[in-house]
């Protein structure tokens, strides 16, 4: 039998967990040390799953590869995935992942399987509950959904399920001072250590570089010589890493919502999400100007501004520090932190010259409020009443108001900044203005995660913080946020920092500068490994990785590098909108002998912000970046909402059937903000 990951049950002890962990562990079985001797394929699992290294043609289930199936229902077939839990050791411990398999529609013009991962949360799940996200693809492909490690279908045992809930990072953004910091890091830690008991050994292997290892197992095991892949969101990291790592291996790969692995500077990272935030909120103004469902009279910019220089009336549902003032004022504190620190920690722009013209937008310009906030002022105050709002702050004194600080009003315009939430934003600011802040402070609650959780927090912070910045140090780089995102953009910087707050820094595998070249992409096809099966083999030079060991961390002296240069501005609709053509157009070409890389980047996306995610797309020998004018997730929520002939769904639909990338400077229109608003 394999042998198990242990996993802590809910209610259990640390000591109990642990004394389990050495009866479990101690004795391997002897079956599990002969197969693993002789090569010989992982036995069926007694949960029904089965392991890939089932046979084809066996009676047990359909055949797809190596891959031993059942049905699962919601027209799923599923199976698992049988690796070592470090690659470097692989003939260690080994863990289970969890894979579903929809069906080709016409499986005698099937074009293979193509590989699909989501994102952070589970991927089988996710399409379980929204199954229109994907299900076109099964026109052409076999859809084979794979789940990152730690992450499983409903009721698996491959999901680790950790027993505290990891707190919401807006804790941070809304709460200011030392102590709410290491309040918040106690709470992230005990949410790490409740994960680490529940994974096991497993937890060891929670990075990126373990996870490309399982998807040429999976290649392997399902009799592909290239890998071809649709990953979105966390799922296109696995992406990054696949190419780095099997670069000789890899086919037909579509990236959507990139976070972007290859910066290895925090602080630019941090800086490119606060630019993202600031220009959503122009595009936000620019929706409002052009939709019925904006009840805002004037600019939502300009709005806004106003109310953080004077104010505006409500109560506070949240609660703060009492403070005094006139009935009715919202006056806005400044709490700017240091207002100045060594700008080495942040320098550099990640967006370079010519981004605003790529994004098709004009710079956002300070309010005449603003200056006067950032450079310090009086506390903010919701008053009870709804009539009108003061001109000065502190003119007058009213026992028992609650204070709301400027953090929180950010909070909340930050939240509503999704385009999901336009409408209830502009509503919000539009009570604001009039007096009634409520509904906007509303926008701020913090949420209350439920047990249990996953490891999908500990996962990106392995990947992408393993060492966090002490708050001092912090302090000083959202000071010079607040220099380059000066409404909103600024307390962003909180919430990256804040999920990996209190989280231990291994195992880690974090961004660096990729050894990526175009012969190892582009070069001749090397056949798939006859080794040992699951396993990568070493492969010929094009297939080893391009970093291995203990290097896999980012190269030291590699801090300062140049601003993003790119292609000239894509315009929206500059290339026309593509109408998809039937199935049987859509001729099937081989992926041929080489890698081909597409990135969808959304101008939108605050979650994947678009400037590091187009620069990413540039350093990948011939891919090509498309760009659309949606937000994160925009090739699954168009398919959500049925947006079938969408343009974006189309280019890439036309990527992974033929092979044929879109034309330089193709650019697709925003079809979900196009539609906020409808029906309200």
């Amino acid at each position: 039998m394999v042998q198990p990951v242990i996993r802590a049950a809910a209610g259990l002890t640390t000591a109990a967990v642990l004394a389990s962990a050495v009866l479990v562990t101690a004795v391997p079985s002897a079956s599990v040390a002969a197969a693993a001797t002789a090569g010989a394929p992982d036995p069926v699992d007694e949960r029904g799953g089965g392991f890939w290294a089932g046979r084809p043609g066996e009676p047990d289930g359909p055949a797809l590869g190596r891959v031993r199936w059942r049905e699962c229902g919601d027209g799923l077939r599923c199976g698992k995935l049988s690796v070592p839990v470090d690659w470097k050791r692989p003939s260690g411990t080994r863990t289970e992942i969890d894979l579903a398999w929809l069906p080709a529609r016409d499986p005698a013009r099937s074009l293979g399987p193509l590989v699909v991962n989501t994102g952070a949360g589970s991927t089988v799940q996710d399409v379980r509950a929204r199954p229109d996200t994907v299900s076109e693809l099964a026109r052409w492909f076999d859809v084979v959904l794979v789940e990152s490690r730690g992450i499983g279908d409903r009721g698996s045992a491959a999901m680790v399920r950790c027993s505290v809930p990891p707190p919401d990072p807006r804790r941070l953004q809304i709460a200011s001072g030392e102590a709410a910091w290491r309040s918040y890091a106690r709470h992230n830690a005990a949410y790490d250590r409740s994960c680490r008991i529940a994974a096991g050994p497993a937890y060891d292997g929670l990075t990126a570089w373990q996870v490309a290892h399982d998807l040429d197992a999976l290649r392997d095991a399902l009799g592909r010589r290239r890998l071809r892949y649709f990953g979105n969101g966390y799922g296109a990291v696995y992406g990054q890493a696949y190419l780095e790592l099997f670069p000789g291996r890899a086919g037909r790969i579509y990236l959507e919502g990139v976070p972007d692995h290859f910066q290895p500077g925090l602080g630019r990272r941090l800086i490119a999400h606060a630019r993202a935030a600031e220009r959503r909120l122009r595009y936000f103004r620019d929706w409002c100007v052009n939709h019925l469902a904006c009840p805002l009279d004037g600019d939502a910019v300009e709005v806004l501004d106003d109310l953080l220089a004077h104010g505006a009336g409500g109560a506070d549902p949240g609660g703060g520090t009492q403070r005094t003032a006139s009935p009715g004022e919202l006056l806005l504190p400044a709490n700017p932190g240091p207002s100045s620190g060594p700008r080495e920690l942040m320098a550099g722009s990640p967006d370079g010259p010519g981004l605003d013209a790529l994004l098709g937008e004009t710079p956002l310009k300070a309010g005449p409020g603003l200056g006067e906030l950032l450079g310090g002022g009086p506390s903010v105050v919701a008053g009870g009443s709804a009539g009108g709002r003061s001109s000065k702050a502190g003119s007058g004194v009213v026992p028992g108001r609650r204070a709301v600080d400027e953090r929180r009003v950010v909070a909340a315009v930050l939240a509503g900044l999704d385009p999901k939430r336009w409408p209830e934003l502009a509503r919000a600011l539009a009570a604001a203005e009039e007096g009634d802040a409520r509904a906007l402070l509303a926008l701020a609650d913090v949420r209350r995660a439920g047990a249990p959780a996953t490891v999908s927090r500990a996962m990106h912070c392995h990947d992408f913080m393993p060492d966090v910045p002490d708050y001092r140090t912090f302090l000083r780089m959202e000071a010079r946020l607040r220099e380059v995102a000066p409404r909103v953009g600024w307390l962003t910087g909180r919430y990256e920092v804040g999920r990996c707050l209190g989280l231990r820094a291994r195992p880690s595998w974090p961004p660096h500068t990729p050894r990526l070249d175009r012969s190892r992409l582009t070069g001749a096809e090397t056949s798939a490994p006859a080794g040992g099966e699951g396993r990568p083999s070493s492969g010929d030079a094009g297939d080893r990785p391009a970093r291995t060991g203990s290097d896999l961390g980012p190269r030291a002296g590699g801090g300062q590098e140049t601003g993003v240069t790119g292609p000239a501005v894509p315009r929206d609709g500059g290339s026309g909108r593509p109408e998809p053509g039937p199935a049987s157009s859509m001729v099937p070409s081989d992926d041929g002998d080489r890698a081909s890389v597409l990135v969808g980047v959304g101008r939108l996306d605050v979650v994947s912000p678009p400037a590091p995610a187009a620069r990413l797309g540039r350093r990948i020998p011939g891919a090509v970046v498309l760009w659309h004018g949606d937000g994160h997730d925009a090739y699954l929520l168009q398919g959500a909402g049925k947006l079938r002939a969408a343009c974006l769904r189309a280019r890439v639909h036309d990527f992974l059937v033929r092979g044929k990338p879109p034309k330089a400077r193709t650019s697709c229109p925003g079809e979900l903000t196009a539609g906020a608003g409808r029906g309200e």
